[in-house]
């Protein structure tokens, strides 16, 4: 799916993520879906065809399309390895992500495998400190910040 359609799913996400003053993630899953296509060809062949076929659609079509999305992000990280999606509250308590996502939470893909990278799905464009850390310890490796 090309075009019109793919412009108006675009289009949807963006304003639900202003809603929520939350960051667009789309550079995030790109590097991934990069890495996944250097490391592992048909993998990306399957998340690709799975934006086209699912995600788009959904976008288009379901209450909050922010749900499609982090839905997504799942399904890139669990192509290179099991893991799940957790929200991280402004305090930096986390628990599996449940729709609806509510403004400022952060919705992160956790690894079971720590070889396997962490990324923000959803990342709020105003971080409290406990979830700066957090970004910092999953995703940068970082202890300190």
């Amino acid at each position: 799916m090309t075009g019109e359609p793919r412009k108006q799913a675009d289009a949807r996400l963006a304003g639900r993520l202003a809603e929520l003053e939350a960051l667009d993630a789309r550079e995030t899953y790109r590097s991934l879906l990069r890495a996944l296509k250097a490391e592992n060809a048909d993998a990306f062949t399957r998340a690709s065809r799975y934006y086209e076929e699912h995600v788009v659609p959904r976008l288009l079509t379901e209450p909050d399309p922010v749900d499609a999305w982090i839905d997504y992000g799942r399904m890139i990280g669990e192509l290179a390895g099991t893991g799940r999606m957790l929200v991280i509250d402004e305090s930096g308590r986390s628990q599996r992500y449940r729709p609806p996502l509510a403004p400022q939470q952060m919705v992160m893909f956790v690894p079971d495998d720590a070889r396997v990278g962490s990324f923000a799905a959803i990342q709020p464009a105003a971080l409290s400190a406990a979830q700066r850390a957090t970004l910092s310890l999953l995703v940068e490796g970082r202890l300190s910040l």
